[in-house]
């Protein structure tokens, strides 16, 4: 009757689970816990807890780190930044070698683009 979203229906389970629910699936289809879910359906949450949540967790960081290099560096080349077993990467032409300070600087600005929505 009355939509509700992935994160609704966690946290009316309990809120520990809302916490750590970061998607769903929706009638077998993967979505975002700010998706709504219109009627009846299966649902499934996905959590941190999940393998699925870990590679939506790093696929996720891999865009992050991929904005952030853009932002810092806007002439940098962009080629892959794929998910792997225990993280992620992504492949960058850059003019200059990163530094420890460029590392700081990076972690910095994709935890600011995270906090946003």
């Amino acid at each position: 009757e009355n939509p509700v979203t992935i994160a609704e229906i966690a946290t009316d389970i309990s809120p520990g689970l809302a916490k750590e629910t970061i998607a769903g699936k929706v009638n077998g289809d993967p979505v975002d816990s700010s998706d709504l879910v219109e009627s009846d359906a299966e649902v499934v949450l996905i959590t941190v807890r999940d393998p699925e949540g870990w590679e939506i967790i790093r696929h996720s960081c891999a865009h992050l780190l991929g904005h952030a290099i853009k932002q810092l560096w806007p002439d940098s080349k962009m080629a892959i930044g794929p998910t792997i077993e225990n993280g992620f990467y992504y492949d960058v032409d850059l003019e200059h070698r990163i530094t420890d300070e460029d590392i700081t600087a990076l972690e910095k600005r994709m935890k600011e683009l995270a906090e946003t929505r």
